[in-house]
């Protein structure tokens, strides 16, 4: 063991005539006279092994044996799964050759194995080992005056979870796949469908965890992502989620210039999923009233619009609340079942205008020339 310090005294005298520090093989030399030595161990200025006497006459090899200790800990789930990751907490005191007395506090993590060893530590002192998880205390051990070398076995333990899930309207989601992912590693540890009455329950491991809420949407034939949430699962509880985006009225209304709705418009749905864009196929069409139905789920959705057989159109919107987005097309005016752009309409508008203006100064002209020759009739006649 490395770290030793070793003092040679004369026999049964305190006070060292010479001192060294274990190397990493655990090896201290000394040049000494032949002749008789004491030799004492102290670590972390506390005595932990000696040689009362010992009689040197040439050179020689002696083991000094301490009385330090390992104390390992295994920390698993009621299954026998080992935890990685859990902080361990070490709290001991002891008393030095000064009669000083040291409180002590160490931490190590876990290892894959869920197991930590405090390594080469005081016996015949008690610890008191703590075990937490996220921050949160879940097994406390205490071993008085320690002797030799112990493994502890921890489980880490469960409690009762209850999930009632709500769609917007506050009203139970039956049927929505409820996931708990173990918060650290991402893995599943419990999967169920809400059962008639939106809810679920289970026991799973102290820790954290998140909640993930999904349904499969026939509209994008995958399943989406209604709510995603954090817990800390310390104690029995009850968890009330409400699916916010689920549930709500959603609609796209198209309209020309003036506000007429443009039906028979080919309107392209895309939503915003956890793996991108999910596309509604094929794509539905505008009604009469120039509307047509969103999925009952919010988030965010790219609208492209075809009225013409050309792109015409795309927005980008973020639905959370029942609402009917109305998208303008402002290049187009329906006239007589057609729509036309705007641009030739006013040219067109404006050709009529000029050619009945022009067509009104015709009329009025000849207006004017009319009336010239009703008065001057009257005076060729009397002549």
């Amino acid at each position: 063991m490395s770290g030793v310090v070793v003092g040679v005294c004369p026999p049964f005298v305190a006070i060292p005539l010479f001192t060294g520090v274990s190397d990493k093989d655990g090896l201290t030399k000394f040049l000494l006279e032949a002749g008789n030595y004491s030799f004492r161990a102290l670590f972390n200025n506390v005595e932990v092994g000696n040689i009362p006497v010992l009689s040197l006459s040439e050179n020689a090899t002696e083991i000094l044996a301490c009385q330090l200790v390992h104390i390992r800990i295994s920390i698993k789930d009621v299954d026998e799964t080992p935890i990685p990751f859990i902080n361990v907490t070490f709290m001991y005191e002891y008393t030095m050759i000064t009669n000083e007395t040291i409180s002590v506090k160490d931490s190590f993590e876990t290892d894959n194995t869920g197991i930590v060893v405090l390594r080469n530590t005081l016996a015949n002192t008690s610890y008191i080992i703590e075990a937490r998880r996220y921050g949160h205390l879940f097994g406390t051990t205490t071993i008085g005056n320690l002797t030799a070398s112990l493994w502890v076995n921890v489980t880490c333990p469960t409690h009762l979870l209850f999930i009632h899930v709500l769609d917007s309207n506050e009203q139970p989601l039956k049927n929505v796949q409820v996931t708990a992912y173990e918060w650290s590693s991402e893995r599943p540890m419990l999967t169920q469908a809400a059962n008639e009455t939106g809810s679920i329950a289970s026991t799973l491991t102290f820790g954290r965890y998140t909640i993930v809420v999904s349904n499969y949407s026939k509209e994008f034939k995958e399943a989406i992502v209604l709510n995603e949430t954090i817990l800390d699962l310390i104690e029995d509880q009850f968890l009330m989620i409400h699916c916010k985006i689920f549930g709500i009225a959603l609609s796209v209304k198209v309209v020309d210039y003036f506000g007429q709705p443009i039906s028979n418009a080919v309107v392209e749905v895309e939503r915003k999923g956890e793996q991108g864009w999910m596309k509604i196929e094929p794509s539905p069409r505008t009604n009469s009233e120039g509307a047509v139905s969103l999925p009952n789920i919010g988030g965010d959705y790219l609208i492209s619009i075809y009225a013409t057989g050309n792109l015409d159109e795309t927005r980008t919107i973020s639905l959370t609340t029942s609402q009917q987005v109305v998208i303008k097309l402002d290049r187009y005016v329906l006239v007589g079942g057609y729509l036309i752009e705007t641009s030739p309409l006013v040219t067109y508008i404006s050709l009529i205008l000029l050619v009945v203006a022009f067509c009104s100064f015709l009329v009025y002209k000849k207006y004017v020339k009319i009336n010239a020759e009703k008065k001057t009739t009257p005076e060729k006649i009397k002549k």
